[in-house]
């Protein structure tokens, strides 16, 4: 019932248009093998939504929030997890800035 709840809710954020009708957040499935997270708090990702799409990027910042299991974790907690046990991310951005909002680790 929780996960449910909070796929409801990012589902929620993630279509949420603004006043000029644009998509504020947009979100990536994949996983950890698949995407190098920051090194920093303020590195940037790079990500592609198939492969023949071009390569994104999404720059972190000290308000990006690590999730592992739906708990907040610092980004070097998270790393260390992914490097024992790769797992499924969502990794969500803000399109107006590319500035990485949250990556959440399942």
């Amino acid at each position: 019932m929780r996960k449910l709840l909070a796929i409801i809710a990012l589902s929620a954020l993630i279509n949420t248009p603004s006043v000029a009708g644009k998509l504020i957040v947009d979100a990536l499935e994949t996983h950890s093998t698949m995407i190098d997270l920051p090194s920093s708090e303020t590195a940037s990702i790079s990500f592609k939504r198939c492969g023949d799409c071009a390569t994104q990027y999404a720059t972190a910042t000290v308000t990006t929030i690590y999730e592992l299991e739906g708990r907040r974790v610092s980004l070097s907690e998270l790393r260390a997890a992914l490097a024992i046990k790769p797992a499924p991310l969502a990794v969500l951005y803000r399109v107006s800035d590319s500035t990485l909002v949250r990556i959440s680790a399942y």
